[in-house]
């Protein structure tokens, strides 16, 4: 699966349980930093992908929206990764999201946004193409990947 984040998981707990951002996104404006792509955590493992969609429109300025999936495809594995086009609307993003609930699903903890590892989205392309994923050739299991306007598939990359 994609790469996590810079920092691990359980280097950071607030007292909700919920993970902060690394102390490099704490008040450094995006457009000095310039990450693009930003892991969220704390995701209910029941959510479906098309849950996700809703909550996240595409208008929100991603490019590529991928949640990693079980080996089975049945449940999420709890975090999943966006790229945006610009660190603004990354930016934009994570003011909006981190340490805020969904307001269409249930959920017991706060989701946690912070920089992704690899940043980019031909890095992340490049990620998702060069492990064997079995099991993303299932609709469900597929990145959301926005190309000119439109949704294509990864294997037409």
């Amino acid at each position: 699966h994609v790469t996590a984040t810079a920092a691990s998981s359980s280097d950071f707990t607030e007292e909700d349980g919920s993970n902060p951002p690394p102390a490099e996104f704490h008040g450094v404006p995006s457009d000095v930093g310039g990450g693009t792509t930003l892991m969220v955590r704390n995701i209910p493992s029941e959510c479906s992908q098309e849950q996700l969609l809703q909550e996240w429109p595409a208008e929100l300025g991603y490019d590529l929206f991928y949640l990693p999936r079980s080996s089975k495809g049945k449940t999420n594995l709890g975090y999943a990764f966006l790229n945006f086009s610009s660190a603004v609307d990354a930016e934009a993003f994570r003011v909006r999201w981190h340490r805020k609930r969904f307001e269409r699903l249930p959920m017991d903890k706060r989701l946690s946004v912070s920089l992704a590892v690899v940043q980019g989205f031909d890095a992340n392309v490049a990620q998702l193409k060069q492990k064997p994923y079995g099991h993303l050739r299932s609709r469900h299991c597929q990145p959301v990947i926005i190309a000119r306007g439109r949704q294509v598939r990864l294997q037409d990359l």
